[in-house]
């Protein structure tokens, strides 16, 4: 059985045609892969913006207690100021 030339190019237009439409079907799957890794990107984007805020909430706690022990050491030298006064006018007064 002989196979004729319009045979063989049907069969070389089938093989193409479908070879195109894999490739079409590849190129669909990569853009969907394209797409989430841009989603992906998005998010991590976010989480990036999240932890900036953390980190500057956490850096204004940290400044704020700093402010609270400066304060705390302040009001402990008053009281022991006060307290020295204190002895000293119940001495005088003692006196």
């Amino acid at each position: 059985m002989e196979v004729g030339n319009n045979e063989i190019l049907q069969a070389i237009r089938e093989l193409n045609d479908n070879m195109n439409r894999k490739f079409k079907q590849v190129d669909a799957k990569f853009e969907q892969i394209d797409e989430r890794f841009e989603q992906i990107d998005r998010r991590f984007e976010q989480i990036d913006r999240r932890f900036e805020q953390i980190e500057n909430r956490l850096d204004n706690i940290e400044h704020r207690l700093g402010s609270v022990e400066k304060n705390t050491s302040f009001l402990y030298t008053e009281v022991g100021k006060n307290s020295l006064k204190i002895k000293q006018l119940s001495g005088q007064a003692e006196q």
